[in-house]
């Protein structure tokens, strides 16, 4: 049984981009640039091995681009595989089977660990959304975590980390943060993952900006946040 373990340290962001993939390679370039502006320097990028299953999409074919991601020397892990759902939205693995989720998590390790050199460090599903069986079938693919929704489960431990909340940006410059409003203002924990075309406007970046030198935030991956010493 997994036990709830403790919260992720107040004053802390766990900093994800999310759907890294070739589809938006411009845009990955511009938001890294960004986050090197405003003196982020640690933070995970969130792979999507085929989003949409696009053959475009697949990173083989773009071996300069891999170079590039891998030259950062950041964090890699898994963010679904296709970004695909029955429904036609974002949440992958929500209405999938345990047969379904296990193929589309195992096809994710392979391609990662094929085009990278070594597999990713953790698991987050689009949306972080998915069902609690997910843990097992990521912890069989012995990954270090896996996190749905506030919970980063830490599957080697056997324990949890959490977040006061999180954010999750759908690329449109926005981010829903009025109900989290008086936890950032007292440094409650949170999870903040950027979307690429962020990068086209101003919005997130100000939140950042406004995060680190009003309020006093850190941003970290969640690999170096995990292996920070305690």
């Amino acid at each position: 049984m997994r036990r709830k373990s403790e919260q992720v340290k107040e004053q802390t962001c766990l900093v994800s981009i999310s759907v890294i993939s070739p589809a938006f390679e411009n845009d990955i370039i511009t938001t890294i640039d960004r986050m090197d502006e405003i003196g982020i320097d640690s933070y995970t990028l969130l792979i999507t091995p085929m989003y949409e299953m696009k053959g475009s999409a697949n990173f083989e074919k773009h071996e300069i681009f891999v170079k590039y991601l891998k030259s950062l020397d950041q964090e890699i892990s898994l963010h679904g595989y296709s970004f695909l759902a029955k429904s036609g939205g974002a949440s992958e693995f929500k209405n999938l089977n345990s047969e379904q989720m296990t193929s589309r998590v195992q096809r994710g390790v392979t391609s990662v660990r094929k085009v990278f050199g070594s597999r990713p460090v953790g698991f987050i599903p689009p949306k972080w959304l998915a069902p609690p069986r997910i843990l097992k079938i990521v912890e069989d693919m012995k990954l270090d975590y896996c996190v749905v929704g506030n919970e980063i489960h830490l599957l080697k431990k056997k324990s949890v980390l959490s977040t006061a909340d999180h954010f999750v940006s759908n690329g449109d410059g926005k981010l829903e943060i009025v109900d989290s409003l008086l936890e950032l203002e007292i440094g409650g924990a949170m999870q903040l993952a950027i979307h690429p075309a962020d990068c086209r406007s101003n919005s997130v970046f100000n939140l950042i900006a406004d995060m680190k030198d009003r309020l006093g935030y850190s941003f970290v991956s969640y690999r170096d946040y995990l292996n920070a010493p305690n």
